[in-house]
């Protein structure tokens, strides 16, 4: 027996099609197994809104995804310290409990 790995995107959609040519290979004698990968076109960051004040910058981002129970969206705030051209410092803010749920949601 061949043993066969098929890589798929998360989405109910891509799943369904993994899951039917794993039951045809299946069928034939292999032994199959499933990995879900995550590509760019499964999460969207965009920057909502920038400000500089010196040497700190702040940006409001907004991610959205598509999740296997539909759309997600969370967003978050980051302020950036920059000092001689370089980052020295990258606070991140964002509902670690509203991320929680999102995970959750954006397992396959």
């Amino acid at each position: 027996m061949n043993r066969v790995r098929i890589g798929t995107r998360g989405s109910p959609l891509a799943m369904w099609q993994a899951n039917e040519v794993a039951l045809r290979l299946e069928s034939a004698g292999h032994i199959v197994e499933i990995k879900q990968i995550r590509t760019s076109g499964d999460v969207r960051l965009e920057v909502a809104e920038y400000a500089t004040n010196g040497e700190f910058h702040f940006i409001r981002w907004i991610a959205r995804a598509t999740g296997a129970k539909g759309p997600v969206e969370m967003s978050g705030i980051d302020r950036i310290r920059v000092q001689n051209g370089l980052v020295t410092e990258n606070y991140v803010v964002f509902d670690t409990a509203r991320f929680a749920v999102l995970i959750g949601g954006l397992a396959g």
